[in-house]
């Protein structure tokens, strides 16, 4: 037989077998192009792939109707409450933003600090506590639906421990009062679940799975903290005592520490794609907060990716020896990225000695990893996705109007440090079409 024919032959075998894999099996193949191709994992007997040339993705349809898409290498994320994504008019603006500009990725409240979720959730994912819906998004499906068919990377948020109504249904799983014994509640009567109970841990662990299952492609944990005003001094903890009588080094960084490992690796053994996010304050760049009692470098070793709320307007007067930051938005930024990456490369040095000499990485006496657990981590800055300002602060002294030109330029020092993805949030929703940039 004629070479040429042999080598056509075997040629056509390799593509059969090569595409015989690719449509009917579950794996990574993610060497072609340098592409990360999203294998959902759903179970369904369906198992129809769909490929966009355009965005060079792979995702996994049920019928027609897209389940997850993958991790875009740069989020750009919009954010919309409950109310706002119902509102067709606000919904219709995000869609004509993401057709034509920068804009890949929305977030979506799940479950507010008022404990309801903003849709029906399936109670066969729940144990102990069962979620209440205020039913704010009656069409949350085809909401996803039209979303996902648009390329368009959907966030749930989750409000954790700040949780009103769950604290006033279940006073054993609150923050109570030192004095009485009974709820507390901060100087807006905002109330809080311990972060000490495990039944508070796997309640919001549930919370996602349910949501996953309904397509969402990427949870972001806030409030992932102890209450941080008024009289935190007479907080009194039940699950406190519980955990110290058998953990007597459990302080409350190590409380967050570890509810941010359990959760992150909870989900991943529900499903190892299921990606995690948590929101941190602004000030976490430059330091552990103890009054709060949140880590970046906890939050960085334990979630797929860290939000830092670095809005300019946070910050306080000479805040980084500027009077007024609120002003100097690229300033601003500019440091608080360089103290996040600066933290990242000593933690990354620590990781590396684990691996190699100590065994064990001692973060300064806040957490305990062995060189198990820090296998094959590596800290990268493309970890942190910063909140960035979007709205004018007329409450702070000597305000400019937040205009193109001040967003872009908080854009501009994000994009300088090697991070290309971030997070805008506008009090009414209201986003201006020419703030963003053409797609490319």
């Amino acid at each position: 037989m004629n070479k040429k024919y042999i080598i056509l032959i075997i040629s056509l075998i390799i593509s059969l077998i090569f595409f015989t894999i690719l449509f009917n099996n579950n794996i990574y193949i993610g060497w072609i192009l340098d592409i990360k191709w999203d294998i959902n994992v759903l179970n369904s007997n369906t198992n129809t792939w769909f490929i966009d040339i355009k965005k060079l993705s792979l995702v996994k349809r049920i019928g027609n109707k897209v389940i997850h898409i993958n991790t875009p290498n740069n989020v750009k994320v919009l954010y919309y409450s409950a109310n706002a994504i119902n509102n067709k008019t606000k919904f219709n603006n995000f869609l004509k933003i993401a057709d034509k500009k920068e804009i890949n990725s929305i977030m979506i409240d799940l479950k507010e600090v008022d404990w309801y979720t903003s849709f029906k959730l399936n109670n066969k994912y729940f144990t102990n506590i069962y979620p209440v819906s205020n039913n704010r998004i009656k069409n949350i499906k085809e909401i996803i639906d039209i979303l996902h068919k648009k390329w368009i990377y959907i966030i749930a948020r989750i409000a954790v421990f700040k949780d009103k109504r769950l604290a006033e249904k279940r006073p054993d799983l609150a923050v109570k009062w030192l004095k009485d014994n009974t709820t507390w509640y901060d100087y807006k009567w905002n109330k809080y679940v311990d972060p000490y109970s495990k039944e508070v841990w796997n309640y919001n662990k549930e919370l996602w799975i349910a949501a996953y299952e309904m397509w969402f492609d990427e949870i972001n944990y806030d409030y992932i903290r102890f209450p941080t005003d008024w009289k935190i001094s007479a907080t009194y903890y039940t699950f406190w005592n519980n955990i110290l009588s058998k953990n007597t080094k459990w302080g409350k960084v190590k409380i967050i520490d570890k509810f941010s490992n359990y959760i992150t690796n909870s989900l991943k053994k529900y499903n190892k794609n299921i990606i995690v996010s948590a929101d941190v304050f602004w000030l976490v760049t430059d330091f552990t907060m103890f009054w709060i009692w949140q880590n970046l470098e906890s939050f960085l070793l334990n979630f797929d990716f860290v939000w830092p709320m670095i809005y300019p307007s946070h910050y306080w007067y000479w805040h980084y020896w500027y009077k007024y930051p609120d002003n100097v938005p690229y300033n601003i930024i500019n440091i608080a990225l360089n103290n996040a990456k600066n933290k990242i490369n000593d933690l990354n040095i620590k990781i590396n000695n684990v691996k190699s000499w100590t065994w064990i990485l001692k973060y300064n006496n806040l957490f305990i990893y062995s060189n198990v657990d820090l296998k094959n981590k590596d800290v990268d800055i493309k970890q942190i996705r910063p909140y960035l300002q979007w709205f004018s602060c007329t409450r702070c002294s000597n305000y400019t109007l937040y205009n193109r030109n001040k967003f872009r330029s908080a854009v501009k020092w994000v994009n300088d440090v090697w991070i290309n993805s971030w997070w805008v949030r506008s009090s009414w929703w209201n986003y201006r079409f020419d703030r963003f940039n053409k797609i490319k």
